[in-house]
């Protein structure tokens, strides 16, 4: 059976309640910068640009990065680089289990490798 997220894959084979998930999740959003953020680290916003973004972006359906693109102030390019790095900088589902304590490091591996061998 193909499943397309570990999370998932751990309820389904009863390591993990879906609640453990849903509260790694919230932990793993928690401790992921705003795209504005990194977009100031990063030099490509001004904070005075970023209160703009979100200004213009209360009540509006856009996301961040949309709005900042339909502004001016980013590039399809710097938007695709942020959401990059957004990526590689957000804790890992599987490393916010294990700080936890719902899984150990070794079965956690045996675990990724069995998800990864069924989802290829």
């Amino acid at each position: 059976m193909k499943t397309s997220k570990f999370g998932e894959f751990l309820v389904e084979n009863g390591e993990v309640s879906s609640e453990q998930v849903l509260e790694a999740l919230n932990i793993q959003r928690s401790r992921t910068d705003y795209i504005g953020a990194i977009a100031i680290k990063e030099n490509l916003l001004t904070v005075r640009q970023v209160m703009r973004i979100l200004r213009e972006q209360a009540g509006s359906p856009k996301r961040f990065g949309e709005m900042a693109i339909e502004l001016g102030l980013l590039e399809e390019s710097d938007l695709s680089r942020l959401l990059e790095l957004q990526q590689e900088m957000r804790p890992s589902l599987d490393a916010i289990l294990v700080e936890m304590q719902l899984l150990d490091p070794i079965s956690r591996d045996q675990l990724l490798d069995e998800f990864h061998a069924k989802n290829k």
